[in-house]
């Protein structure tokens, strides 16, 4: 596997560039002081002790625009390439500019939309990210995919670093300039489209998911609108900081339909107004007929085959505009009838030893302590099936199935998803398919 993967390049790769050893690549402080300090002592000046460092607020997290719930077509994606690292580039920050602002001339200041000010002559940091991405450019066109990864790690770490307490060179004013550069972006790029008319109905940090109507969808109009929201924010970052703008976006993909899943806590009131606030990290997006699954249960480790098969086949209806309840009822009846015994298989790890589990037992730690002794010391993980006596561990169980549970918990929850944005009910569906046998 590792030598499929190229895990062993890319540990290499890692290690050449943060001058870390192989077992420590993962250490992103020491990797950003490997480089930033003797270029700081170049400059004859000392970094503070890790010890000696005040701790500050935490910076705002990434810009989130939630969807709402429900089905979509024609959606592109487009999408901010190495957003963090470009931000960076463009407005000088760095913790060396940050620091020497006060000494600086405001002719070479660089304010950033959060109003945080940064000595343009003094960053370090712009200029050692842009040689990376020529590195990581080269290392792409020749081929080279482990040591592409291996840069493209290490320069997403520095926003992290500086916003770590664990570093010496952290400071709030840090990731927060970087964040509300972010999210400025984003704003002037909602702007942009709205100005064509264009609706923009999710965004994460760095991408943005616009629906695409008439004229756009033609040719290479997609990917012509990129190429101008590249220009629109130069223009703009020139315009008012002054600044020559590396930001590069991206188009991505376009997806013929998408589904966005609604908040949990927000399921219920959809049926009430039609329309509810999505999750975010949750959708579906369908093109040339392949599905992709992002947050849902169908990619989670801790939901059963039943629920994860059930949902691949019902988002296949749906995108293809099969009707929904006739699935539904026959996914029930098969289950109820033994069909999916096979597909009722729990699987959880156990974050502590079982002993250590006193003030609550959850199912997979009951299933767990009915093993024996010897098998519970070893034991990192737990298969289990949910019976009419409770749960069993799968090794020992030969117990009836609780399919009243699995309807409850893996097949209600599922269906709920998409039924409520469709103005079904799955009670209407089940207990209706209950009735049917009187």
């Amino acid at each position: 596997i590792y030598k499929k993967l190229g895990i062993y390049e890319l540990l290499i790769a890692r290690s050449l560039y943060s001058g870390q050893q192989i077992d420590k690549v993962g250490v992103s402080t020491a990797s950003f002081d490997h480089f930033y300090l003797p270029r700081l002592h170049r400059k004859g000046l000392v970094a503070p002790n890790v010890t000696d460092m005040t701790r500050e607020e935490q910076s705002a997290g990434g810009m989130v625009i939630e969807p709402k719930a429900g089905l979509f077509k024609n959606v592109a994606v487009f999408d901010f390439k190495s957003l963090y690292p470009s931000i960076i580039r463009t407005f000088s920050i760095d913790p060396l500019a940050r620091l020497l602002a006060a000494q600086a001339p405001s002719s070479e200041l660089v304010n950033t939309p959060g109003s945080i000010a940064f000595a343009r002559k003094e960053a370090i940091l712009p200029e050692f990210l842009k040689e990376l991405g020529d590195k990581r450019t080269n290392a792409k066109n020749n081929g080279n995919e482990p040591l592409s990864q291996a840069i493209k790690i290490l320069m997403n770490s520095f926003y992290g670093v500086m916003g770590s307490p664990r570093s010496r060179f952290y400071h709030a004013d840090l990731p927060t300039a970087i964040t509300t550069a972010g999210h400025w972006i984003l704003n002037q790029s909602i702007d942009y489209f709205d100005n064509l008319g264009l609706k923009v109905l999710y965004g994460d940090t760095d991408s943005l998911f616009v629906q695409l109507e008439g004229a756009w969808l033609e040719g290479d109009k997609t990917r012509e609108l990129a190429k101008n929201l590249n220009h629109f924010l130069a223009k703009i970052i020139k315009d008012e900081f002054d600044c020559d703008s590396c930001l590069e976006v991206e188009y991505e993909k376009l997806y013929d339909q998408i589904f966005f899943g609604a908040a949990r806590s927000s399921a219920a009131k959809i049926s009430e107004r039609g329309s509810e606030q999505g999750a975010k990290k949750r959708y579906v997006g369908y093109a040339d007929r392949t599905m992709s699954f992002i947050g849902m249960e169908y990619v989670r480790s801790d939901w059963t085959g039943l629920a994860k098969d059930f949902q691949f086949e019902l988002f296949q209806r749906l995108f293809e505009g099969e009707p929904l309840e006739i699935f539904i009822k026959e996914e029930i009846k098969k289950l109820e009838s033994g069909l999916y015994d096979h597909k009722l298989v729990y699987s959880k790890r156990l974050s502590k030893k079982l002993s250590e589990y006193t003030k609550s037992a959850p199912p997979h730690i009951k299933a767990a302590l009915q093993l024996p002794v010897e098998k519970q010391k070893r034991l990192r993980s737990i298969e289990y099936v949910m019976t009419m006596q409770g749960p069993k561990p799968l090794a020992l169980n030969k117990d009836q199935p609780d399919y009243r549970h699995y309807i409850e918990k893996q097949i209600r929850p599922v269906a709920q998803t998409v039924l409520l944005t469709q103005g079904l009910s799955f009670d209407e569906i089940h207990v209706g398919n209950q009735l049917n046998l009187f």
